[in-house]
């Protein structure tokens, strides 16, 4: 009798090429009945199965786990709140919010392992920063090993995802990718800012049933704003949209990023039905977070681009359409007299920003080697005494880890900026978006701790570091036409 061949048995037993949902089924009925028998047994379970698949996915695909980590950070927190509000345990849900440094230590250990890599003179800064970051975690013994360790992830953490997006070996068309999930994560925030905004009551209710009050104050040990962030600006009352964020601050600077990488399709005459729906959109979420500082980077970013870009044309005539479509919401939001109280130093909100930028010089006189990772700012509200609110990015870095890593992280920042110009220069779509973004948040750091928020610090670094990334594992044909065409930059080149 002849024994049939492989093709020929799979035709013969149809479950040959069914074998792994056989496994799923008999996997979830096994599981279905220990959880009758002893109920912990399921969520530990799937949570260890969830994390196998986690580890597996950020080592063997680490473009899926970027991507993951670009689509779920900035939804992570709600998510989690609904877990826990459903009833899992506090400290359960406490350890799985750390599956962002999870999946980015397994890329950075793969990135180790990796043998063929180009240093330049940021990325030894960048690790120098690094280094020194945990050198203070290491060496202080005056605060919780958890709120040094958030702190070195706030004030670090984004630069190991800028060494692994700009060496780690990943396919070429993986930027493209990254900027689609950023425009649609901008888009669906952008939606949710209108929500928050025009429906105030609905939105409460909202941010009720899912937890994330409740989460925040124990879960992460931090204070929340409430549902609803009202204030009053130039005899103006308004509502604050931002507040699914930890701090409502964040929700502009990461619209920020969308926005960038409209303008940089724009001027690169790549422009598809994504980036005319996500820019307008995330420009109008922008409008109604009502925070000045980062509305007035708008016209840079718009200036940047028609300084790097090549088709100028065609991002002026976006530039008016835009405008003319946003003029009424601005007009609505009385935007023209908050703007002008930014420059009123009698105005409250001014004067805070000024009190606290001298308490923050002050401060850095008075220790120029820091205070210690997470002993300011909103780290230290949670998990050390209260020091005090910079409302500077750059100071916050400078009293943490003192005058010397101020001065690194400002040299990082320059060489990265440098480097992007140079890129923008030589035709490169992704190096504008990059650039425009990245500036604004730069400047929005003059007056407030813009990177302090995980999501929006990963995400623009992310998008830096593959911006100017120097490795590539494989090449799609539409990515490499537009690389042939870019002359190679090196960073520290003049």
């Amino acid at each position: 009798m002849r024994v049939p061949s492989g093709s020929q048995l799979s035709t013969v037993w149809p479950l040959r090429r069914a074998w792994w949902p056989v496994a799923v089924v008999l996997a979830g009925a096994a599981l279905g009945y220990l959880t009758i028998r002893q109920p912990l047994i399921a969520p530990a379970v799937i949570a260890l199965a969830g994390l196998m698949v986690l580890v597996a996915t950020a080592w063997r695909r680490p473009d899926f786990a970027l991507l993951g980590l670009t689509a779920m950070i900035p939804f992570s927190g709600p998510l989690l709140a609904k877990l826990y509000v459903s009833g899992a345990p506090a400290a359960a849900v406490g350890l799985a919010r750390f599956w962002t440094e999870l999946v980015v230590g397994i890329l950075v250990v793969k990135l180790v392992l990796q043998s063929d890599r180009q240093l330049s003179s940021v990325d030894w800064l960048a690790m120098a920063f690094i280094g020194l970051v945990g050198v203070y975690v290491l060496l202080q013994t005056d605060s919780g090993y958890t709120g040094r360790l958030v702190g070195a992830r706030q004030d670090a953490g984004y630069l190991a995802v800028f060494l692994v997006a700009r060496h780690l070996k990943l396919p070429e068309n993986v930027t493209k990718r990254v900027e689609l999930v950023l425009l649609c994560t901008g888009s669906i925030l952008a939606a949710l800012a209108f929500w928050n905004h025009f429906w105030p009551d609905s939105w409460a209710q909202w941010i009720g049933s899912i937890g994330l009050v409740r989460y925040r104050t124990e879960v992460l040990l931090a204070p929340s704003s409430p549902p609803i962030v009202t204030g009053t600006l130039a005899g103006h009352s308004f509502i604050r949209a931002g507040s699914l964020a930890l701090d409502p601050l964040s929700l502009p600077y990461y619209l920020i990023i969308p926005i960038g990488i409209a303008i940089g399709a724009v001027v690169a005459g790549r422009v598809r039905i994504w980036h005319i729906i996500a820019g307008p959109l995330c420009a109008a979420g922008l409008l109604l977070s009502l925070t000045r500082s980062a509305i007035a980077t708008l016209p840079i970013m718009l200036g940047l681009g028609l300084v790097a870009g090549r088709k100028r044309v065609r991002l002026a005539v976006a530039l008016m359409l835009g405008g003319a479509a946003l003029w009424p919401l601005a007009s609505g939001l009385a935007l023209g007299d908050h703007l002008r109280t930014a420059l009123d130093p009698t105005d409250p909100s001014t004067g805070g920003h000024l009190f606290w930028l001298r308490a923050s010089v002050d401060l850095l006189v008075q220790n120029p080697l820091g205070t210690g990772v997470g002993s300011v700012a909103s780290t230290a509200q949670r998990f050390a005494p209260f020091i005090i609110v910079n409302h500077s990015w750059y100071f916050q870095v400078g009293s943490e880890v003192g005058v010397l890593g101020m001065i690194l992280y400002l040299s990082i920042l320059v060489l990265v900026l440098a480097g992007l110009w140079s890129r923008s220069r030589h035709g490169s779509q992704h190096a504008v978006a990059a650039l425009c973004a990245l500036t604004a948040i730069a400047l929005g750091g003059l007056v407030l701790e813009t990177l302090d928020d995980i999501q929006l610090a990963w995400a623009i670094w992310l998008l830096v570091g593959l911006a100017l990334r120097t490795q590539t594992a494989h090449a799609d044909p539409s990515a490499a036409a537009e690389r042939a065409s870019i002359q190679p930059v090196r960073l520290n080149q003049p």
